[in-house]
């Protein structure tokens, strides 16, 4: 299970070690217009990719923001898309954020994000600051 990973990569892991779990997804191989094709072949149609975009830039804000954690090496290679599909009907019942319907297949990108080899982490104090700075 994804727990048993992270506890394994917590055991092993120090101030000069950096463990990693395997994570599914595919690598962005190109965009042309509003359509993402992915290095496996798939693609995503424009409401998948703006969905994506939005849990992207969704998922830095809260580690920033919340966790007080950036990654200092963010780069297209770095972020892998897990795109997952699955019948309409059953789709109702699930709360995660969704795009790319067509008549009954429903269409999640989510992305994961790779290599916090290089990161900052930052203070209380240092956030409340960026925080104050982007009101103003």
């Amino acid at each position: 299970t994804t727990s048993s990973h992270g506890e394994a990569a917590a055991a092993v892991a120090s101030g000069g070690v950096l463990a990693m779990t395997w994570c599914e997804g595919a690598k962005i191989a190109r965009v042309e217009g509003d359509v993402v094709a992915l290095a496996d072949g798939q693609t995503l149609d424009a409401p998948s990719v703006a969905a994506f975009a939005d849990a992207l830039v969704s998922s830095c804000a809260a580690l920033l923001m919340l966790g007080g954690i950036i990654n200092a090496d963010p780069h297209a290679g770095n972020v892998l898309v897990q795109v997952t599909r699955q019948d309409a009907a059953a789709a109702e019942d699930d709360s995660s954020p969704r795009s790319g319907t067509n008549s009954s297949v429903v269409t999640r990108a989510r992305p994961v994000l790779l290599d916090w080899g290089m990161h900052a982490r930052l203070s209380t104090r240092e956030r409340l600051r960026l925080a104050r700075g982007r009101l103003a």
